[in-house]
């Protein structure tokens, strides 16, 4: 049972398991450089990082959190 509580543990209010794999997906496919996030701004839904691509150029990641999250909004804004 412990386990499983640890799986849905969230780091900041964003970073939960989920989270994680699709940010290592980006890495892995070379959208931004690994241990290059870092923060722009943190919203009451949402946080906003800046990352480096490995051309030296900067992207921005934005980050929902899924826990605060109204789901009924969200999908009407995106």
């Amino acid at each position: 049972m412990a386990k499983a509580k640890e799986k849905f543990k969230t780091y900041g209010d964003v970073f939960d398991n989920f989270t994680n794999r699709v940010l290592f997906k980006l890495m892995s496919q070379e959208h931004f450089e690994e241990d290059t996030l870092s923060p722009i701004s943190i919203g009451k839904e949402a946080n906003v990082f800046s990352a480096k691509t490995k051309d030296g150029e900067f992207v921005v990641v934005k980050i929902y959190r899924l826990e605060t999250c109204d789901f009924t909004r969200m999908f009407e804004y995106i």
